[in-house]
């Protein structure tokens, strides 16, 4: 059986609801639900926006409205697809019928019968594996202009299936499926090289629609953003009008929730929240992220490794990937360092490291020439193959087993005693 996350994203799918039924956020006609979670991410915006948070009671919340904490674009983009199940479920309600007696006394009862509150996690994994598809279909439009077809398959079937967009990305509806989606398409006009003005203008929603469903995506904005007037000087100003329309929008959605252009989740620092900071783990952070056993890019995936290979480097490659690839190693970097900085470093309950998944398109676009590479000698090929055969092997436990994700909290709460990362003896995907 599949694995469902609802950890960050438990109020997502609720707060569409709330949004096409009742035309706002507010979590109030889940209130019981909150309170009985511990008001688990949940914010108070009372009178004169005045915030309250955390909190403890729902007095506390009287006249006020009930907000999830995460960014209130991964709920606007989902309205869509929670619209269009509800509607067909409706539709076809005579047909599911006989279906939702088959399964009584489970989810899939109460997901045929329309109980999207009871089904959430259904719910979830359907609209983020979309998300998660419509980034591998990306991210194989852009190999295509780099590789024989064939090896463009294999790099989209290792980008789904050999890395965190199946043990993770894919198990809840958080903010992470629409960011490597929409990191997916800025890497296909990227690698495509059309900078006509349609595509300037696309670039710029695109970056502008990330940042909102992510604020470390703040990254690719700087960067693409700097890699444009590099290359096409003044016509990277199309870019604005593009970015004009969801700044506009949300901006005009903060104002209207929180009084405030940007919402609280945006604040670097805030009280009562972990911030970006320069605190003492940053380097053990980047390390961690990397190199560690319950966390590590390297151990996750390990097939990355041969992005230290100089001869993949030097791989051969069209003039396209050589021009953007300084730039992607430099988002990568800073991306990398970013969330070092970030007090919850290690990604509080995750699978490997969660807040490297966002920057997955762009390690995959650098890493496809070492399909070529190997392909050249048969030991680098057995090394490829025993490579891609631990990480499709650690991202099926994750998909697939909830006991790898029990590690998180036990024996002792990762986010309590965060040496635990560093345990060859309690690895997370042997669980």
């Amino acid at each position: 059986m599949p694995v469902s996350l609802q950890g960050d994203s438990r109020w997502t799918v609720r707060t569409v609801l709330s949004m096409i039924h009742s035309r706002s956020a507010d979590l109030h006609p889940f209130a019981t639900e909150v309170e009985k979670s511990g008001f688990y991410l949940t914010e108070c915006i009372g009178p004169g926006f005045a915030r309250q948070f955390p909190l403890t009671s729902l007095q506390q919340c009287a006249g006020g409205r009930l907000y999830a904490f995460n960014p209130i674009a991964v709920p606007v983009l989902a309205v869509p697809f929670v619209m269009a199940v509800e509607t067909g479920i409706r539709v076809a309600q005579p047909l599911l019928r006989p279906l939702a007696e088959r399964f009584q006394n489970s989810m899939l009862h109460a997901f045929f019968q329309g109980d999207a509150i009871s089904s959430t996690p259904i719910y979830e994994i359907l609209i983020s594996s979309l998300f998660t598809a419509a980034a591998v279909t990306a991210l194989y439009l852009a190999a295509v202009e780099l590789l024989p077809t064939s090896l463009a398959l294999a790099l989209a079937l290792i980008f789904a299936f050999g890395t965190l967009l199946w043990s993770l990305v894919s198990r809840a509806l958080w903010q992470h499926s629409p960011s490597v989606f929409l990191n997916s398409l800025l890497v296909l006009i990227l690698i495509r090289g059309d900078y006509r003005r349609r595509f300037c203008i696309a670039m710029g929603f695109i970056l502008a629609l990330a940042y909102f469903v992510r604020p470390t995506n703040a990254v690719p904005v700087v960067v693409i953003c700097a890699y444009l007037l590099v290359r096409i000087r003044w016509n990277a100003l199309w870019v604005l009008p593009g970015a004009l329309i969801p700044t506009a929008f949300f901006v005009a959605m903060n104002l209207d929730m929180y009084g405030s252009i940007l919402a609280p989740f945006f604040q670097p620092v805030s009280s009562n929240m972990n911030n970006l900071s320069l605190h003492p783990e940053v380097g053990l952070g980047l390390i961690s992220n990397l190199i560690s056993p319950n966390r590590g890019l390297f151990v996750f995936m390990p097939f990355f490794l041969l992005l230290l290979v100089p001869g993949v480097w030097r791989e051969p490659m069209p003039d396209v990937l050589r021009r953007v690839r300084p730039w992607f190693c430099a988002l990568i970097a800073i991306h990398m360092l970013m969330v070092s900085a970030h007090t919850d470093w290690w990604g509080g309950f995750s699978y490997g490291p969660r807040y490297l998944a966002d920057v997955l398109p762009y390690l995959m676009i650098l890493w496809s020439p070492a399909l070529l590479w190997v392909g050249r000698n048969r030991p680098r090929q057995a090394v490829l193959a025993v490579t891609l055969a631990i990480a499709f092997l650690i991202q099926l436990r994750g998909a697939t087993s909830i006991k790898v994700h029990d590690w998180n909290s036990t024996p002792v709460n990762v986010n309590a005693n965060t040496a635990r990362i560093w345990d060859w003896r309690d690895l997370q995907f042997m669980r």
